[in-house]
């Protein structure tokens, strides 16, 4: 089933390349206002596509935007990007797209991509966070900068335990 995510303006991810880094400071920066969404599967098997701010056309400078999206308990999601060109630099400095596979807000174990290529990744769990940020401008491209992903709801066959540290569970 397709799940249209706020119309058709903004769910929008970066398909990511080859370069892939290890740290950017530029997580930390704050989505910008009306640009920090949630969403919620209801089923396995259930699919949306995220497209970039602006998407088909090249997404625009000075964005700051936050995705969390969640599952049903005992379930993942899958993150296919077929369509991705988020403009290249060393370490990702201008723009980049990156996500926590474990859903932290705080990208604490973020993975991130900026170049032209495809990917696909997997949630550990039944939520995925996602930020794409861009600087001032890009340069001249004969290709948009741009992205399209599609999510897929998929049975989790090791589903993490839900629990508190600290808090003991009551059977």
């Amino acid at each position: 089933m397709w799940v249209t995510f706020f119309s058709q303006l903004f769910w929008a991810f970066l398909l990511i390349s080859p370069s892939a880094c290890s740290s950017n400071n530029r997580t930390r920066r704050q989505a910008s206002g009306g640009c920090n969404y949630s969403f919620q599967f209801n089923q396995v098997g259930q699919s949306a596509m995220l497209r970039s701010p602006g998407y088909p056309q090249n997404y625009s400078p000075n964005i700051a935007c936050r995705y969390t999206v969640t599952s049903p308990p005992g379930t993942k999601m899958n993150l296919q990007c077929t369509e991705f060109n988020v403009e290249g630099s060393q370490n990702c400095q201008y723009d980049v797209f990156f996500l926590s596979p474990t859903g932290d807000s705080t990208f604490s174990d973020q993975q991130y991509f900026c170049g032209p290529g495809t990917f696909t990744r997997s949630s550990t769990s039944n939520r995925l966070a996602i930020g794409f940020n861009t600087d001032a401008g890009n340069p001249q491209s004969s290709t948009p900068y741009r992205f399209q992903c599609q999510i897929t709801v998929v049975s989790n066959p090791n589903p993490q335990p839900d629990c508190s540290c600290g808090v003991r569970n009551l059977v």
